[in-house]
């Protein structure tokens, strides 16, 4: 899900208690650094590998927007991490594959066209699972008009404490005047 949080909330943490990953409550912190998200960026990923090798380059090294924390149990953080490992093996396993089909196709007198086919079809895979590993698999903070952080790939439960705890907000501030 998605949600969008005030800037000074973002780099000082001040959220509930709740898993940001999860649906448990947190007991520890994941930091997290906003960017910019410039679809010119985005669309290097379409030009192939040598586009998506740019795109990594810039996303790792064009960060612009303030650092934030958001919270997160240790279950969570431990899930991802599987999940990350996981995907890191599949793709370097098709992209072995791949390497392999091409050695195969060039050393064997038959069944060229098949083999080329399949170590395409291998190398297709394996890129749309690094596309999906590197844009959609973790939690993600980027900088929107005004100044505000938008939370992309945080769990529903996080959204609605968050916006429980800012409807609540203005009520106390009522009360406390009194």
């Amino acid at each position: 899900m998605n949600h969008v949080v005030d800037s000074t909330q973002f780099s000082s943490g001040r959220f509930p208690a709740v898993d940001a990953l999860g649906s448990g409550t947190a007991d520890s912190w994941l930091r997290l650094v906003a960017i910019r998200r410039r679809l010119w960026v985005s669309a290097l990923v379409l030009l192939g590998p040598i586009g998506l090798l740019v795109f990594v380059l810039l996303a790792c090294f064009a960060v612009d927007g303030p650092p934030g924390f958001l919270p997160v149990s240790r279950d969570s953080i431990a899930r991802q991490q599987r999940d990350r490992r996981r995907s890191i093996v599949a793709i370097v396993t098709l992209m072995a594959a791949a390497g392999a089909g091409v050695v195969a196709a060039y050393r064997a007198g038959t069944g060229v066209e098949e083999l080329t086919w399949l170590a395409f079809g291998c190398f297709a895979l394996a890129y749309v699972l690094l596309i999906r590993h590197l844009l959609f698999q973790h939690p993600r903070a980027s900088i929107v008009r005004g100044g505000a952080i938008r939370l992309s790939g945080v769990s529903p439960a996080f959204v609605d404490a968050c916006m429980e705890a800012t409807s609540a907000a203005p009520q106390r501030r009522k009360t406390a005047a009194l």
